[in-house]
């Protein structure tokens, strides 16, 4: 889940001369602070100061999250990935496939066991959005892992999917390689590989389109209709626009 992101993220850490990302859930730093402060800056969105802790029980609605049963879910994975097979509510055992695993990690209408295996993911998302006010005592709002369009820009996001991503790894290194002849392709032959710039990069004077590779900063425009919770799309008030410098190439 998310792993050529977290691919992408790590590569751009490591670029600047940061670490890969660590991991931030149960059994990961789950009981301790969160480093990492955040603001959003974004009307209707909390902000999460720097070395809080999650709260042992989240209410969303009528819904009760605790942390000790997420605990618990990523404990029941785990063992199941260790043993290869997950359990359905009858009983019965299952294989463990990579689409069983996405599944039943994100507690979707495919999970094989939602009770025992819980909403880990999502459980994880919300806990962590709603560390200002887990019970809504004072009706602080959620953080940005709340709302999808958001999430990516909370540091808390990548080092959350760098622990469901562990998940995933217990099942791939479990797996049995790959041999040579699988990887073959009898009657396809590499004669050669070449890059070609088909458009104009802004300030780069492109002499030769062939054989080269340009990467540039670029300025982005996003319009967040859903994250605004102020915004009256019948009013025709402007959108809430962010603007950020993105890595591109060409």
């Amino acid at each position: 889940m998310h792993q050529q992101m977290l691919a992408r993220y790590d590569t751009e850490r490591l670029a600047v001369g940061l670490d890969k990302v660590k991991a931030f859930g149960p059994g990961y730093c789950w009981d301790g602070p969160l480093p990492e402060g955040y603001n959003t800056m974004l009307r209707g969105m909390s902000f999460r100061a720097p070395g809080m802790k999650i709260g042992t029980v989240t209410r969303v609605g009528r819904r009760v999250i605790r942390t000790d049963v997420v605990t618990r879910n990523k404990d029941r994975l785990f063992h199941s990935l260790a043993r290869g097979h997950f359990e359905y509510p009858n009983g019965t055992l299952v294989e463990i496939t990579m689409d069983n695993l996405g599944n039943t990690v994100e507690a979707n209408l495919g999970s094989v066991n939602r009770k025992l295996y819980g909403n880990i993911h999502n459980d994880g998302h919300v806990v962590i959005a709603s560390i200002n006010d887990p019970t809504r005592t004072f009706n602080i709002e959620a953080g940005p892992l709340f709302e999808t369009a958001t999430a990516p820009r909370d540091p808390a996001f990548w080092r959350w999917h760098k622990f469901i991503e562990e998940l995933f790894e217990a099942f791939r290194s479990d797996q049995t390689p790959y041999t040579a002849a699988e990887l073959r392709l009898p009657g396809v032959n590499v004669i050669g590989v070449s890059v070609e710039t088909t458009q104009l990069v802004p300030g780069v004077c492109i002499k030769n389109t062939v054989g080269n590779l340009y990467t540039y900063m670029e300025e982005k425009a996003y319009k967040l209709l859903n994250t605004d919770k102020s915004f009256d799309e019948n009013k025709n008030e402007p959108p809430f626009v962010i603007r950020k410098n993105q890595n591109e190439h060409a």
